[in-house]
């Protein structure tokens, strides 16, 4: 197994900002590895400060550019219940999709 020197990168998770000191790792060839603050796993987006802001951004984001559907079927004199369907589908599924991650309740 090789590992990808691009595609790697590390992420610190603290709440601390008195010792909030980043990381200053390395490949064994001498090569830095890149510090980021945020970065997007499976579809949940994941900051350094473990806030959900950017997560909840990005998800609205999302759903905002599927809602186009909905408008345009309304154009197309479908049903409630058939447009209630690709809400389900397309929207809300996007809207729900791994909040055991991001909302403790």
């Amino acid at each position: 197994m090789v590992i990808n020197k691009e595609k790697t990168k590390v992420i610190s998770f603290s709440k601390s900002r008195k010792w909030a000191f980043p990381p200053e790792l390395q490949f064994t060839d001498g090569t830095p590895i890149e510090c980021i603050s945020d970065t997007r796993l499976v579809g949940v987006v994941v900051s350094q400060d473990l806030r959900w802001f950017k997560n909840t951004a990005y998800i609205c984001q999302k759903a905002r550019s599927k809602l186009w559907m909905l408008r345009r079927m309304l154009k197309f004199d479908l049903t409630i219940y058939e447009m209630f369907d690709v809400y389900t589908k397309e929207i809300r599924s996007l809207l729900e999709m791994a909040v055991p991650v991001w909302h403790s309740g």
